[in-house]
Formats: C-alpha cells, structure tokens, sequence
C-alpha cells in the first residue's frame, strides 16, 4: 500500500510546474460587407510565454499597470503569427485593443477588403513555433454562411470563400 501511495504522489509531484498539454486558439472572422472582423481568443498564459521567449524584459499581459506595453507586444506578436491576404497580397490588419477575460485573452481586428475579392488566405501560426501540438480554430461567418477551419504547424493556413 505504501509502495502505491508514494508512486501516486511522485506523479503528482512531477507533473506540478508542468505546462499544460492542450493548446488552442479560436479566431472568429465575420465577413461585414468590406471588411473583416477579427476576434483572436488564446490562453494568456501560453501568450505571454511566447511573447517574452525571446525579448529582453518581461510583459506581464493582464496587468493594468502595463497595458500599452503590451497591447504593443501582443500586437506585434500577432502580426507576425497571423495574417489574411487576398490574391497573394497581404492586407493591412488594424489592431483594434484587447481585453482579458479569466485566463484568456481576446484580441480585435479588423481587415478592409478590396473590392473585387472573392476568396482570402488566412494564415495562423499563433504559439506554433514553441508548441507543436498546436491547434488553432477559425471560425469564418457571412451572412450566410459558416465555416470551421483549422491550421496548425503543419498546415498554416486556409483558403476562404468571401461573400
């Protein structure tokens, strides 16, 4: 019996200070007529561990006092990992702000849409450069229309049809 206690507390204690093992993001992307709206939902956590990887400094995400600081980081972070273009041109993203609900935290866009546009490339590599296992979700809306879609390290990207 001994033997078997100490076994089931060595497991919990090595896996305490373990990262999780499930990784995901949701992005929902509404087709408004011109324009794109862009919803980014990720685990803060995971976030900002990307984000301070490889930068000089800390960011600390849900900290009130540094909020332009890292609207700054988590925007350039994001601009790097994630991208819509339209025959094979990358469209501008306007970074809209952020917020932070539990342990998530939401990032807004949008994207304007040239005129003749039919179909848009959606490029999501968030957190797979340090997680492999990563999943991310898009939902893609119109007004008649919805799609779910995945990209991951393997497959950055998708192809959507616009309205």
């Amino acid at each position: 019996m001994r033997y078997l206690v100490f076994i089931a507390l060595s497991v919990v204690l090595l896996s305490a200070g373990k990262r999780h093992e499930f990784y995901v993001s949701i992005t929902e992307i509404h087709q408004k007529s011109d324009t794109l709206q862009v919803a980014v939902r990720v685990f803060t956590e995971d976030l900002e561990y990307v984000i301070n990887k490889n930068r000089p400094g800390k960011v600390f995400l849900d900290s009130k006092t540094e909020m332009a600081k890292a609207e700054k980081a988590v925007f350039a972070y994001l601009s790097d990992q994630f991208s819509i273009g339209v025959a094979a041109k990358e469209l501008p993203e306007e970074w809209l702000g952020l917020e932070y609900v539990d342990d998530v935290t939401w990032v807004y866009a949008q994207v304007i849409l040239p005129e003749d546009a039919s179909i848009a490339f959606v490029r999501n590599t968030l957190l797979t450069e340090t997680f492999p296992d990563q999943q991310n979700i898009i939902h893609f809306q119109t007004d008649d229309r919805f799609e779910k879609l995945l990209t991951n390290g393997s497959r950055p990207e998708v192809r959507v049809l616009l309205q």
